[in-house]
């Protein structure tokens, strides 16, 4: 008989240590090159930096929070998701349980920054940082789609055109590096 196993992705590198993602199933695990595995805080891990790891705090995604790796402190919570750190690791992007709004929190504590408010909706697109200063978000309303760029003090830009959307075969894909 075959077992089936469950793999779970990988949501980045602390030094020489995997952290494998728990998908809100098992609990968010850095697994060393010698297979030690040190279990954090965390149901759901979205982004990583430094020691840092960034994501949910329960299953329903409702809960979210910073944990230091090094040794399993949560920094802080809040009320919604915690998505995606800056380049420098200085800020995250954060948003509400039902992910319709958007602020740019401070690591360190969670402190909000400011907001990042769409003209539009914006679909299922999740925000990824293009610099220290601005958000790119894929937007959308009825049959077209664009990529905006974010900026403290409601600052909203189209970066592309405006092209057809289709949701089976969306024309943007942002990744985060």
């Amino acid at each position: 008989m075959v077992r089936a196993r469950t793999v779970h992705p990988v949501a980045g590198f602390i030094d020489e240590q995997v952290v494998v993602d728990g998908a809100f199933q098992l609990p968010v695990e850095l697994l060393d090159p010698s297979g030690v595995r040190t279990t954090l805080g965390l149901a759901g891990a979205s982004d990583v930096s430094g020691t840092l790891v960034a994501g949910n705090l329960d299953p329903d995604g409702y809960r979210g929070g910073v944990v230091d790796a090094r040794d399993g402190e949560l920094l802080w919570r809040v009320r919604g998701s915690v998505r995606a750190f800056s380049p420098s690791g200085r800020r995250v992007i954060v948003s509400d349980p039902r992910g319709r709004g958007w602020w740019v929190a401070r690591t360190s504590d969670g402190r909000r920054l400011w907001r990042l408010d769409l003209p539009m909706r914006s679909g299922n697109s999740t925000p990824v940082w293009e610099d220290e200063r601005h958000v790119l978000a894929v937007v959308a309303l009825r049959d077209r789609t664009a990529i905006l760029r974010l900026s403290r003090g409601d600052a909203a830009e189209r970066v592309t055109d405006v092209v057809s959307y289709d949701a089976l075969r969306p024309p943007y894909v942002l990744t985060i590096q």
